[in-house]
């Protein structure tokens, strides 16, 4: 999902009780070091 308005909507398709926990399990990976790394190389490559 490439904007936060697609994830925010499929945010809200989750059980109320786990939107929380997978919401913050989301922004976790979403901010990784790994993931900045790996945007990087494709940025080098362009």
């Amino acid at each position: 999902m490439r904007t936060r308005e697609e994830r925010n909507a499929a945010l809200l398709e989750v059980p109320e009780h786990l939107r929380e926990l997978t919401k913050r399990h989301c922004l976790n990976a979403w901010n990784h070091p790994a993931r900045q790394q790996r945007k990087e190389a494709r940025q080098g490559h362009e």
